[in-house]
């Protein structure tokens, strides 16, 4: 439920970020959001009489630290790079590989299995990712399988003449988007599998601190690579983009990552994963209700089927 509350949660901010993701470069976008949880964690922690700094060996601050360089650094980054050069459909097919990577590297390394209910539960999960992640072009109309309209690169460039949603994108950009995606599903997979030992014996909220920690210093690094770093925030003079920020990261990064990290932590890492990805259904949902987006019978059909799977996930190891 931790897991499936994570998605949710994501899907929501997902939404609120869509309204001001144009206005944004990735790095200010992924610094700021990870900034405000790593900020309201520790008074969390006191509230909950829990120590800030744990009594823990090197060994763990490593692997968090490690997780976090690559489930929030590395990971996003190349996220960000195969997004500007696939259209959002194809991404939403290599986004699938997610899980599946997840689950066999947790039976090889973590011992982990699946019930014949639970494998059931993932096929319908995947089907339905595929079913309402994209459409093809109708009626001449621009839908998700054409290029996303994201800033380009990793840091804000002036906007170009050709919008990137109009666009040739070449066969090596696209071969290149496709290897960023799958190397940003496996970087991500690895940051999973290697805490999942460290999740079982530590406490949540020190632990996705030390994860946020890993990903802020990576964005620094990134930060200071860029050759003017304070063209980066400037965005955020603008009122409405604070305005719809602070609850997105909010609930996109304080909540959903403290329920993401309980999820892992009391279920197996292939279970909690499963279900963290259906957050794609929920933003279908909810970009319908508060985005007026269209709805047809295939995504329809989609959302049940994922749902439903949901519950096999859930259930089918009970």
């Amino acid at each position: 439920m931790l897991a499936l509350g994570a998605a949710v949660g994501w899907a929501t901010a997902i939404v609120l970020f869509k309204t001001v993701g144009d206005r944004l470069g990735p790095i200010a976008l992924n610094t700021f959001k990870n900034l405000l949880a790593f900020v309201l964690i520790p008074p969390t922690m006191l509230l909950f009489g829990q120590d800030v700094l744990v009594d823990a060996p090197m060994a763990d601050y490593g692997l968090l630290i490690l997780s976090g360089v690559l489930g929030m650094g590395v990971s996003d980054t190349l996220y960000l790079m195969a997004l500007n050069r696939l259209g959002a459909a194809v991404w939403a097919i290599a986004n699938t590989l997610y899980a599946p990577m997840v689950v066999v590297m947790a039976m090889i390394f973590l011992g982990e299995t699946l019930s014949v209910l639970q494998w059931a539960g993932v096929v319908l999960v995947l089907v339905a990712l595929l079913l309402v992640g994209g459409e093809r072009r109708r009626n001449g109309k621009k839908t998700a399988d054409e290029p996303v309209k994201v800033r380009s690169g990793l840091f804000p460039k002036p906007k170009p003449s050709v919008s990137p949603a109009h666009a040739q994108f070449s066969r090596r950009d696209w071969l290149l988007g496709l290897t960023f995606a799958v190397l940003g599903m496996l970087s991500m997979a690895i940051s999973v599998i290697i805490i999942k030992p460290v999740l079982d014996r530590s406490p949540v909220y020190w632990a996705t601190e030390m994860r946020l920690a890993g990903g802020l210093l990576f964005l620094l690094v990134l930060i200071v690579a860029n050759k003017r770093p304070g063209a980066l925030f400037k965005p955020w003079k603008d009122p409405f983009v604070i305005k719809r920020m602070f609850p997105a990261a909010f609930v996109g990064t304080y909540l959903a990552l403290v329920l993401l990290q309980g999820g892992l932590k009391y279920t197996q890492a292939s279970t909690a994963t499963v279900l963290t990805q259906t957050s794609t259904l929920f933003i279908f949902i909810l970009a319908v209700v508060f985005l007026k987006e269209p709805v047809n019978l295939r995504r329809i059909f989609g959302v049940v089927l994922g749902l439903g799977g949901a519950v096999l996930v859930i259930f089918g190891g009970v």
